[in-house]
């Protein structure tokens, strides 16, 4: 694996990890409940984490649809989404997406990354790398705001405990 890539691949591994964590022992009524009128569920920040993956795997070439790319294709805001997948469901394919980033993360060339990025986004770096450190860097933003929806609605705080899977929802 390329040294350039070697931080991102770790925060990856360990947001994975922690989205399954954070998720753990939630139960699907509760993850659709809403903090205020102005935040969102937690059901609907898994969807768009999901989706942000999806996101990163094609921006670094690997093309593939979403199970829930029919659900969340004209959905802009929480409000207009009226039906949730099961958590077990967004769960699995969080595992299927991490997988397939990790793998393709393995892969990359620092010639690939240092090539200048297709897409803007608002950081310094005009790179695919920085490209990616952005996104992982969302991915990671929503992983606090999971963190602060599960423990508001008594699930206590998010594990850090790296060593389990979450086979639960």
């Amino acid at each position: 694996m390329e040294p350039c890539v070697l931080s991102l691949h770790k925060t990856i591994t360990l947001n994975t990890v922690l989205f399954n964590n954070v998720l753990r022992n939630v139960d699907n009524k509760t993850a659709q409940k809403l903090l205020s009128d102005s935040t969102n569920s937690i059901i609907y920040i898994a969807l768009h984490m999901i989706d942000g993956r999806y996101y990163i795997l094609d921006y670094l070439g690997i093309t593939l649809d979403s199970k829930f790319k029919e659900l969340l294709s004209d959905i802009k805001s929480i409000v207009e989404l009226d039906k949730f997948p099961p958590l077990k469901t967004v769960l699995e394919d969080w595992k299927k997406t991490s997988e397939l980033l990790l793998k393709k993360m393995s892969s990359l060339k620092t010639e690939e990354l240092q090539k200048k990025s297709p897409v803007s986004f608002p950081i310094m770096d005009n790179t695919v790398l920085g490209g990616v450190s952005f996104l992982i860097h969302h991915e990671t933003y929503h992983l606090g705001q999971l963190g602060i929806l599960r423990k508001h609605f008594g699930y206590g705080p998010m594990s850090y405990d790296i060593e389990t899977e979450n086979s639960e929802s």
